[in-house]
């Protein structure tokens, strides 16, 4: 072998070395670090990064220290202790059964919508905080879960016993004396008479429906018209309908509602009063809600309205006391004197003279004249005075009647047996005295002159 091919073969596996060498350390251009031509250099640059800016694990240290770390050991320990830290704060105490969501949800019945189930089954208790609409089955499992009695039944008991505030002894002694006589102003209390008097129990005027002095007939009634005496139409008008004789009667309300008023003066303020009656009516008193006989309320010093609607009423009464009495028929002059106060009127008969020498007259102006006329008792208030029908005016010295045209009246003065006031037209002769007459010479229909008080 010559010198050259050992020279060759030299430098051949020089370079097999060589290309092993690059090939292990790899491609220097792909180190990560700024030094990319020395690998002593790179390892030098790690080195650095490695003891300057790397954690160091500390477990004395406590929460906040930003340069050193927990080992894992100490994380788990310290998550162990959060963890048991917010059970025993969730649980609270609470016994085993129900320490868990899972043991809460089942005794709670796994319900999503617990509320509304809990709120539905409090809506079907019976309150006594405040008022229920309860529907009749409703009512009627109550009152029997609790043992109580129903409304119809104290209705019943209440009739079955009667009156606890009636005055007996002093029905015996009337009974005993054979007498009932007198009465006050307004025929409600005990008089004066020579016998024992028993004082009257229904306060309600024309309870019996018989006096008709407006001579209405049945039929439909405007807000506020007057129908039988002292019965008017309620706020929405009344449709009533009664008999046409005299005789106590019962009247049927087929629409709106039927009331009367009733003065301070007959009351007592602070006692208690009983409305009842008969019939398929309900009523109420003053504006509370509709209801069945009887009614009860205790009185606060003012007049008292009673309103009844929707069917038949009869005998209706109200009477002192916390129960309703037996109703009590009422004389018909007695009833007629009472109602006197609120309302009368004087009728003619279409003949000759009627009322003549009743309403005299003074004439003490041409368009005016003073009048004067008997009263059967002393109404409430200066009354209201209208006249239907031909009135005429005879006058002292005047050879004929005179009938004014578009005449008014006023009523100035009252007293227990009188009634005063003036009358206007045109044409009377200036002072001169007279009277006044229905005019039945020229007309044949009634002529009335009505005085109305009412409340």
């Amino acid at each position: 072998m010559t010198i050259e091919t050992r020279i060759v073969a030299l430098a051949q596996a020089i370079g097999a070395d060589v290309k092993a060498l690059r090939c292990a350390q790899g491609n220097l251009c792909l180190l990560p670090t700024a030094a990319k031509n020395n690998l002593v250099a790179a390892i030098a640059e790690l080195h650095g990064m490695v003891t300057t800016g790397g954690v160091v694990i500390d477990d004395s240290v406590g929460n906040g220290d930003t340069t050193v770390t927990w080992s894992a050991d100490k994380i788990f320990d310290s998550i162990e202790t959060a963890m048991q830290a917010l059970k025993s704060e969730l649980v609270d105490g609470a016994g085993a059964a129900l320490n868990t969501l899972k043991e809460l949800s089942d005794a709670l019945g796994t319900d999503p919508n617990l509320a509304a189930t809990l709120l539905a089954s409090l809506a079907n208790r019976v309150r006594f905080d405040e008022a229920q609409a309860l529907t009749n089955a409703q009512k009627l499992t109550a009152r029997n879960n609790i043992g109580a009695a129903a409304a119809t039944d104290l209705v019943a008991l209440a009739a079955a016993i009667g009156n606890t505030d009636h005055n007996y002894a002093a029905a015996y002694g009337a009974a005993k004396c054979g007498c009932q006589c007198g009465s006050n102003g307004n025929g409600n209390g005990n008089g004066n008479g020579n016998g024992t008097t028993l004082p009257r129990q229904n306060l309600l005027y024309n309870a019996s429906f018989q006096l008709n002095q407006r001579v209405v007939a049945p039929g439909s009634f405007a807000a506020g018209a007057y129908t039988l005496d002292r019965w008017k139409a309620g706020a929405s008008g009344c449709t009533l309908a009664f008999a046409s004789d005299a005789a106590p009667k019962s009247v049927e309300i087929t629409a709106g509602s039927l009331l009367q008023i009733l003065p301070t003066e007959d009351l007592v303020s602070g006692k208690v009063y009983t409305l009842s009656w008969t019939g398929s009516a309900q009523a109420r008193i003053g504006e509370g809600l509709y209801s069945a006989s009887p009614i009860t309320v205790t009185h606060t010093g003012n007049s008292l309205q009673l309103e009844f609607t929707g069917g038949v009423v009869a005998e209706p009464m109200l009477n002192q006391g916390s129960l309703a009495g037996l109703y009590e028929p009422e004389p018909l002059p007695l009833n007629l004197h009472r109602c006197a106060r609120f309302f009368f009127a004087y009728s003619g008969s279409g003949g000759i003279n009627p009322w003549a020498g009743l309403f005299f007259l003074r004439a003490h102006s041409a368009t005016a004249a003073t009048w004067l006329a008997p009263a059967p008792t002393l109404m409430r208030a200066n009354p209201t005075v209208t006249a239907t029908g031909s009135l005429a005016f005879s006058f002292s010295g005047v050879a004929t009647l005179f009938t004014p045209a578009n005449i008014t009246f006023t009523a100035f003065s009252r007293g227990p047996s009188y009634i005063e006031g003036d009358v206007f037209g045109s044409g009377f002769p200036a002072n001169t005295m007279g009277f006044m007459r229905g005019n039945g010479n020229v007309n044949t229909a009634n002529p009335r002159i009505l005085f109305a008080a009412e409340l």
